[in-house]
């Protein structure tokens, strides 16, 4: 089996740098871009079938990737590949010079194993604990033990499903950094064993700004 893990395109919160979380925000048209050329870097690779977040960034996301292939491909929607929830922080602003959360949410980027989480909202314990839960149920499927799947999931999620295929505690959680937009990281699972053969890797020439506070 392998796996193309790839993170949503651009939004336009992604681009004012507000939390998103499970806000239902849909891409911009960079985003669109984004994803069409992501599908033309991978319209080689003859995907068999697609896991998806449900929220419309990480669809849409999905469906401008496939639309570059020549066959279609059926996108599965799994709530375990959502991103991480703000609860009351999400819309909030992150920006360095217009911080609209608390303090403690510096966390977030510096002690990862120690970040609670915003009031109502997830932990990233919690996060890795779902996500680690479909990597688990993924590879206890026969049937897809041959299949070229393209997963689409967020900046967070993806995040904790890297950790856990690393094996790797949360203060290491972005020891790769946060994945830029529609970037896409390949996944070999043989024998039940999952190795990571490439990384972040973007297939676009524009400039996405790395995300950093």
């Amino acid at each position: 089996m392998k796996l193309y893990l790839v993170r949503h395109g651009q939004t336009d919160w992604n681009k004012e740098k507000r939390l998103q979380g499970q806000e239902d925000i849909p891409l911009n048209d960079f985003g669109r871009h984004l994803a069409k050329e992501t599908g033309i870097g991978l319209r080689n690779v003859r995907f068999d079938l697609c896991f998806s977040s449900d929220l419309k960034r990480a669809l849409e996301t999905a469906n401008l990737i496939l639309d570059e292939g020549s066959s279609k491909v059926p996108i599965i929607m799994d709530k375990r590949l959502k991103e991480i929830s703000f609860g009351e922080w999400e819309g909030k602003s992150v920006a360095r010079n217009q911080m609209e959360v608390p303090d403690e949410f510096l966390k977030f980027y510096d002690d990862p194993e120690h970040f609670a989480g915003a009031p109502g909202g997830e932990s990233f314990a919690e996060v890795k604990e779902r996500t680690d839960d479909f990597l688990k149920w993924l590879v206890g499927q026969e049937e897809y033990e041959d299949k070229n799947i393209l997963l689409v999931t967020h900046g967070v999620a993806l995040a904790t499903l890297l950790n856990n295929i690393k094996k790797a505690p949360l203060s290491e959680l972005w020891a790769g950094s946060i994945h830029k937009n529609c970037a896409v990281t390949e996944v070999e699972i043989k024998d039940g064993e999952m190795q990571i053969l490439s990384e972040n890797q973007v297939y676009y020439e524009d400039e996405v700004p790395d995300w950093a506070r």
